[in-house]
């Protein structure tokens, strides 16, 4: 396995620091490989009879295809989909060292599809829905996620469908994918809506949480889908800060109104690049944010309304290797003003001052180690270091920061020699002797 100057430099920094204070709890970093984010559902399909080939039958041929409706191998097509994703938060802490963002978050999914018989004879064909994300790939737990409580009608009616399992992309020897079936027959130029209800656990990593909806399925029909309406609804009012809508992270196109996230698509054939992303904020997570936010707007000279605001954004925020991931790295700033407000309004705790500069430690380090700005990084937390000191000279987080601080500096010298850098250095050994040590050791 490869690991980078950068990465092994933050972790000689993170050891020290957590060798120095055990007894702090710690926030949520995922170091090296995220869990997977998979999703189950999505939309219907034509069953296959083993072949790969459409179960349609009735008077077409599945083996030709002239052009004229009678003789398209699935004459059926599916004209419109509307589907709705409620998000739900569930009991939980998500501050717990440990939780799984699958225990606290899920969604309600119900769909419409309306399938039409373009033929001009009684089409009969067995209908499928995914059970299981299609890329078998499974969740943070070890599992291949499953959709839960699967109700399925046709024209209103319910109808008990057969669970089929197919063997994983991944190979035979992971979990079998599932889905469900059910025949049906369709008359000549009929249309018939078929529903779906059931629940599926949010995927990802805390603090967000990432819902799929395959939508390649629906591709299988005969001709392009007409019209897709994908609405999901949140706990909270929709916006940049809670739905993630960086590279990578929320499927482009989608539409922020009110509570409701919106993807509409017309006369379209789907396929794998089409199916949706949705990541979001853990429910939780952000009414913790609008919580603190409250407090302060009530009492904005309260260093400990202000704490709780920086803790809050620090609980949003998803870290790799002392990195904040994706959009999360917009709340960096926010706990940063946030921290620098409450250390302002209760200048003497020196447990506010180390508890800010251990932020800045895990928050901003790895983005700075191969650039100019590695020294004024080491420099702001250099001084919440020696804030923090003078007042409790036995403080172990800032004396834990003052070995890694000195370490990094050094690196700095050796990598671009500075006289800034010395003067870093210098001022480290200054304030270690200042507090009774030979040399800064965490």
């Amino acid at each position: 396995m490869f690991i980078s100057l950068r990465t092994l430099k933050l972790s000689r920094l993170l050891i020290g620091v957590m060798i120095a204070i055990p007894l702090i709890a710690p926030a949520h970093i995922f170091a090296g490989t995220i869990p997977p984010s998979q999703s189950p559902g999505g939309s219907i399909a034509p069953g296959t009879n083993g072949t790969g080939n459409s179960t349609t039958s009735g008077d077409a041929n599945p083996n030709t295809t002239n052009g004229t409706n009678d003789e398209i191998a699935n004459p059926i097509a599916l004209t419109e989909q509307q589907v709705r994703i409620t998000i739900e938060a569930l009991p939980g802490d998500v501050t717990l060292p440990g939780a799984n963002v699958s225990d606290l978050v899920q969604a309600q999914i119900s769909s419409e599809f309306t399938l039409y018989n373009k033929a001009k004879t009684e089409q009969s064909t067995v209908v499928q829905l995914p059970l299981s994300d299609l890329s078998g790939l499974k969740d943070g737990k070890g599992q291949l996620t499953e959709a839960q409580d699967y109700v399925v009608s046709v024209d209103g009616q319910v109808v008990s469908p057969t669970l089929v399992e197919q063997t994983n992309p991944l190979g035979s020897s992971e979990p079998a994918v599932k889905w469900v079936q059910f025949p049906m027959t369709l008359t000549a130029g009929a249309h018939v809506v078929v529903s779906t209800t059931y629940t599926a656990p949010a995927a990802g990593a805390l603090p967000l949480a990432q819902f799929n909806y395959a939508l390649e399925t629906a591709g299988a029909w005969q001709g392009k889908l007409g019209q897709s309406s994908v609405i999901v609804a949140l706990p909270y009012t929709a916006n940049r800060q809670n739905v993630m809508t960086g590279d990578e992270e929320t499927s482009s196109g989608a539409r922020l109104n009110g509570n409701t996230i919106v993807w509409t698509r017309r006369n379209f054939e789907p396929s794998a690049k089409d199916n949706l992303k949705l990541m979001i904020l853990a429910p939780q997570v952000w009414t913790n944010i609008e919580n603190a936010r409250a407090a302060v707007k009530q009492a904005p000279d309260d260093p400990e309304a202000q704490l709780a605001l920086a803790r809050a954004y620090k609980g949003a925020l998803l870290m790799d290797n002392g990195v904040a991931q994706g959009s999360t790295a917009q709340f960096v700033a926010l706990a940063t003003e946030a921290y620098k407000k409450a250390t302002g309004l209760n200048p003497k705790s020196a447990e506010l001052h180390a508890e800010y500069a251990k932020f800045m430690a895990d928050t901003q380090v790895a983005g700075v180690l191969n650039t100019r700005k590695a020294v004024p990084t080491l420099d702001a937390i250099l001084s919440e270091v020696e804030t923090t000191l003078k007042i409790d000279p036995k403080n172990a987080t800032a004396l834990g920061l003052l070995a890694s601080v000195k370490q990094l500096a050094t690196d700095a010298i050796q990598r671009s020699p500075s006289a800034s850098a010395n003067k870093l250095v210098d001022r480290i050994d200054g304030l270690a002797q200042s507090v009774g040590l030979t040399s800064p050791q965490a």
